[in-house]
């Protein structure tokens, strides 16, 4: 062959005419005399590809010279090498670092069925019997002209241990503590609880903490070697379960006794019961209660909720509901008028912007606001307890200004209002 693995052995047929001698230089350092030699072309593991050129040089008795080369390709022969850590405990998981030189491809075989063609593959090796099992690994390693090399190593794996965790208890609302008592057989203990802490002895605690939401599984893990040092892996579920949030919103947050009420709305997560309490000596286990006050102060409401596993929260509303008398009147010292142009006397109480002037008033039978300038003059009234000044005066804005108001109000509990005080008008 004019190609071919190391070490490459070709015989060459000289077919020249006319000539009585033959030299054949090889290009490996090697000659020969003879007209049909044969030729050993040799190459180092690893290396690549590499050309000889074979020069054949025929003369004839007249000392007449004629020469021909042509080239032999050598392909190099690759190396198997592979580093594992054996012997080792079962279950082992291997990995096998292929130090193998001049190969592109392999062919793994584990000797437990197993084979791969991965260049660092890793294998599982499993002992269910009570002593040694030896396995024969063998790799095969193939350049790309198809040149092989062939290894094998002996695999040694000792039995596997098998412990189990004991918790007490498993389960629980957070925070809870669990003890895991030490277990027969173990030398050595390594702890993972799931939540970021460890542990290195037998008979340990661990405090499981679950913030969330949900219902939380732990996985506690424990790695225990035997006298040995071989390891075996058991896990434990603790299950943990959460303090439910408790959340509410109230709304409004300033009613009027007695005929107003706050409705509860409930934000709260986690939780299947209820319990309200109102500040007034009521309560209530509905979902979204509602509630009246019957006497005027500050009421801070506090729900309880507790979930299915009878884990509890407790909320406070951050603001305490404010029960005013029904004939309570609140005057604003300042707005801002709609400098886009006059909205009009009409109030919207859920508009937030400011720009009507209009006193909070509730229960009155006869009404009259009017807003005067420092100077006296008439620049808005109206007995319409729903309206309000704009800030505006014959279709334009006032001025930035300090302004009077008078109020005249007669309300449904007989009782009367008549008072005069400023505004200060913004721009």
């Amino acid at each position: 062959p004019v190609s071919g693995c190391s070490p490459l052995v070709v015989t060459f047929a000289n077919s020249s005419t006319g000539n009585n001698s033959s030299a054949w230089l090889f290009g490996n350092g090697n000659t020969s005399g003879v007209n049909n030699p044969v030729a050993t072309f040799t190459n180092a593991p690893g290396s690549g590809p590499v050309t000889y050129s074979v020069k054949l040089v025929v003369g004839t008795v007249n000392n007449c010279y004629d020469s021909i080369v042509k080239p032999i390709i050598l392909f190099a022969r690759p190396m198997s090498a592979m580093l594992v850590d054996t012997p080792a405990c079962s279950p082992a998981k291997l990995t096998f670092t292929n130090t193998s030189t001049g190969a592109s491809t392999y062919n793994w075989n584990f000797g437990n069925s197993n084979t791969s063609t991965q260049t660092n593959p890793s294998q599982v090796y499993t002992n269910i019997i009570p002593f040694n099992q030896n396995y024969i690994v063998s790799l095969v390693s193939t350049n790309s002209n198809g040149c092989k090399d062939t290894l094998k190593v002996p695999i040694v794996v000792h039995p596997q241990p098998v412990f189990f965790i004991a918790a007490q208890p498993d389960s629980g609302c957070t925070p809870l503590k669990v003890f895991f008592p030490s277990i027969v057989g173990v030398a050595q203990y390594q702890w993972t609880y799931g939540d970021g802490n460890t542990a290195n002895t037998g008979s340990v605690s661990n405090i499981f903490i679950n913030a969330s939401s949900v219902n939380k599984t732990f996985t506690v893990q424990l790695v225990a070697k035997d006298s040995y040092g071989c390891p075996d892996t058991a896990t434990k579920i603790i299950k943990v379960f959460p303090k439910p949030s408790a959340f509410f919103k109230a709304d409004p947050l300033t009613v009027f006794v007695p005929n107003q009420a706050t409705q509860c709305y409930n934000l709260s997560t986690g939780a299947v019961s209820y319990k309200w309490t109102f500040g007034d000596g009521g309560t209530s286990t509905d979902f979204e209660p509602s509630h009246t006050y019957t006497q005027p102060g500050e009421h801070q409401i506090i729900l309880i909720a507790t979930s299915e596993k009878f884990c509890r929260d407790t909320f406070n509303l951050g603001s305490k509901i404010l029960a005013l008398e029904e004939t309570f009147v609140q005057v604003p010292n300042a707005f801002t008028p709609n400098q886009g142009g006059s909205p009009g006397s009409a109030y919207d109480p859920l508009d937030k912007s400011n720009d009507v002037f209009h006193p909070n008033i509730r229960g009155v039978e006869k009404y009259v606001l009017s807003i005067y300038s420092r100077w006296g003059e008439l620049l808005f009234e109206t007995k319409n307890p729903a309206d309000g000044w704009d800030g505006y005066y014959k279709g334009k804005m006032c001025t930035q200004d300090v302004y009077i108001w008078k109020i005249t109000a007669a309300f449904i509990d007989g009782k009367t209002f008549n008072k005069t005080g400023d505004v200060l008008l913004l721009k």
